[in-house]
């Protein structure tokens, strides 16, 4: 389960740094097809600090508040996980609508 932790940590921080490179993480969700390729460093940043925070979140969780099995703990952080892609795309897309 660490494991898991640390590689969606580990992902969190390529999103976090590579956000302004064009070869950097290659996510396009709904925000870059709506709104064009200008929101994708915005996208990526938010990303990173979204899995990051939910690895951390994760790993306390799971010291200090042991889960009831390690199967249900998993598929909760992976929906969670799956979370922090749609809040950074519906952030995104609820800032730069206007624009």
């Amino acid at each position: 389960m660490i494991a898991l932790f640390l590689v969606f940590f580990l992902f969190g921080i390529l999103a976090f740094v590579t956000a302004d490179k064009p070869d950097g993480l290659r996510y396009k969700g709904l925000a870059q097809k709506t709104l064009g390729k200008e929101v994708i460093p915005f996208v990526h940043r938010l990303l990173g600090i979204l899995l990051m925070l939910s690895a951390a979140v994760g790993i306390i969780w799971y010291f200090f508040f042991p889960p009831f099995s390690n199967k249900t703990f998993f598929w909760g952080y992976l929906l969670s996980t799956l979370l922090c892609f749609l809040i950074s795309d519906g952030v995104a897309l609820l800032r730069f609508r206007g624009k």
